[in-house]
């Protein structure tokens, strides 16, 4: 009787055994990109070591973050070689084992900024990563290898935001054991992309690369083990839904790393549900899209975020309760819904087994109403921008641009002098030197041309922005005898 069991027995533990092999093979399969995702790439492995730092190589500064090259303002450019440099640092961002030699810079905005950074016109394989306030190895506070250049393989760092006050060290690096020449371009940049102002009546705006915690999560019926689907809570609706705004990647995942597609125009499902018990209840409305993404500029470990927008062919009306965004397009291009600022940090999911969990993390999502006053760009006088109604553009004290104006690019005037005051000859460095004082002295006492920047040349702060003898005094004080340094730049004396 034993003998005849144990084929039977063999059948049982053969299937179990495919079982589980086959599980281990579907959950090879991600359903969440972060930054710590592994991604597709078609390079070489790097190979040999670099060569050792030579003390023979004229420098320009920068070995480490102890003699960072200071970027005193932005925009900012500027050209060096890591060649003959020691190998201090180094990022996965997303390869390992780089041995090559790396320049560091330093930037401490006085306000809070969002910048641009690339270095797409240098003459080898780098990388760029960016540490704030000190080097936390393994937790860099941006990082990229490949973005741009005609190979693909220089690296870029759009969309970051810099925290007044706060020091980012930004190491120019290589791959592999690569160094050469750099081309380093630091430009002011736009706020990523918001909820639209006039119609938003519940907005969570996207993540950006510089927020460690983002992530896109797949709400795709196309998911490899069937369909995978994430639902976002809204509440506090004042009218009917017509609307949608969100941002998404679009990628697939081979079961060890993700690769970037496209799927454009997307064919989206979008379904809204009551609440019932803190959890979705039966469909109130569905509506099947067909709708193409916006590229946003934005990379995140590489692949680009698109915004979309939809307008429903019929309105919602649900004061509360939730929706969800579904991919149905080809399941070799799945649609992956980003994170963004929430209110509760947690969204629900419906694995491949059909069972409902809580996640982390808010998904970016804008539930529109019907549309408000009209909005336009509303300039301040520092330059900056935001989109307000005409009446929220006077009470704030701005210049209202006209309706359906915005603020991409800023059509704001930006003052001339940035900082503090001293720049006063205007170089391109942003340089506070004794050029400064000669400068001053001609303008006031020789004859010599105007200052190009009167803000920029009212040292002493004074309320009526005169530029005379006291400024080139606190000039003098400043800069040799120990005396306070040049005033803030006043914006009303731009």
């Amino acid at each position: 009787m034993n003998r005849m069991r144990f084929p039977a027995l063999c059948v049982v533990l053969t299937g179990l055994l495919l079982f589980a092999l086959t599980a281990l093979a579907v959950s090879n399969y991600q359903h969440t990109l972060t930054a710590d995702s592994p991604t597709a790439s078609i390079k070489a492995p790097p190979e040999g070591e670099a060569p050792p730092p030579s003390q023979a190589t004229t420098k320009q500064g920068g070995d480490t973050v102890a003699d960072a090259v200071v970027i005193p303002s932005v925009p900012y450019s500027n050209t060096g070689t890591t060649v003959g440099y020691t190998n201090d640092y180094d990022e996965v961002c997303t390869f390992t084992g780089s041995t090559a030699p790396d320049v560091v810079y330093s930037y401490t905005p006085a306000t809070t900024e969002w910048v641009d950074m690339e270095i797409c016109q240098s003459d080898y394989d780098t990388k760029m990563y960016i540490y704030e306030n000190t080097v936390t190895p393994g937790s860099p506070f941006a990082c990229n290898d490949d973005a741009c250049g005609s190979d693909g393989y220089k690296s870029e760092l759009p969309g970051l935001q810099l925290v007044g006050g706060n020091t980012y060290y930004i190491v120019i690096d290589g791959y592999g054991s690569s160094s050469g020449t750099y081309f380093l371009n630091i430009t002011e940049g736009d706020p990523p992309p918001d909820c639209p102002v006039d119609t938003t009546m519940f907005g969570q705006p996207t993540h950006t690369p510089s927020f460690g915690g983002w992530s896109a999560g797949v709400s795709d019926v196309g998911f490899i083990d069937g369909p995978l689907l994430r639902y976002e809570y809204f509440t506090g609706l004042s009218d009917d839904i017509v609307g949608l705004h969100f941002w998404a990647i679009s990628a697939y995942n081979d079961g060890s790393s993700w690769f970037e597609c496209d799927e454009t125009p997307r064919d989206l499902q979008v379904i809204f549900y009551p609440d019932v018990a803190g959890q979705p209840g039966t469909a109130a409305a569905t509506f099947d899209v067909t709708v193409s993404g916006t590229p946003t500029g934005m990379l995140f470990s590489g692949f680009e975020l698109d915004e979309y927008r939809v307008d429903l062919t019929g309105s919602v009306s649900l004061s509360d309760g939730w929706v969800s965004i579904q991919g149905t397009d080809a399941s070799t291009c799945w649609f992956l819904w980003m994170s963004g600022y929430g209110l509760d940090s947690a969204h629900m999911m419906l694995d491949t087994a059909s069972i409902l969990t809580n996640e982390d993390s808010d998904m970016s999502l804008c539930i529109l109403g019907p549309v408000g006053d009209p909005v336009g760009a509303c300039c301040n006088a520092a330059g900056g921008c935001e989109v307000l109604t005409e009446a929220e553009c006077a009470a704030a004290g701005g210049t209202y641009q006209g309706d359906g104006t915005n603020c991409t690019p800023n059509p704001c005037p930006q003052p001339c002098c940035v900082g503090t005051t001293g720049n006063v000859d205007d170089d391109a460095g942003g340089n506070v030197d004794l050029q400064d004082v000669i400068y001053l002295v001609n303008t006031l006492f020789l004859g010599g041309d105007p200052v190009p920047c009167p803000a920029a040349a009212n040292i002493d702060g004074d309320a009526a922005c005169n530029v005379d003898l006291p400024d080139v005094i606190a000039l003098v004080n400043a800069l040799f005898l120990g005396g306070a340094p040049p005033a803030p730049c006043d914006p009303a004396c731009e």
